[in-house]
């Protein structure tokens, strides 16, 4: 998988999440989350820091944020989409 760049949508705690991830020779090089609908100071930390972990572990699944679990489930499974 060279340069591979996906973008799916996952349904979050307050609305859609959209995930982008880029893969270029299996490997996660980037990934960002965007939910506009998700207000709460968690979900926004989620936001931030589950794509951090992906690219990190160069794995779609990892610990979620407490307090943003649904968010957290959301952004997971967009990358596992995009991803694949």
């Amino acid at each position: 998988m060279k340069n591979k760049i996906s973008k799916a949508v996952a349904p979050g705690f307050g609305g859609d999440i959209t995930v982008t991830v880029e893969v270029d020779d299996e490997k996660i090089v980037s990934c960002k989350a965007e939910g506009p609908e998700e207000n709460s100071y968690k979900a926004k930390q989620a936001l931030q820091e589950i794509p951090a972990k992906i690219v990190e572990c160069n794995h779609t699944q990892v610990d979620a944020i407490s307090g943003a679990t649904v968010t957290s489930d959301a952004i997971m499974l967009g990358a596992t989409i995009a991803y694949n």
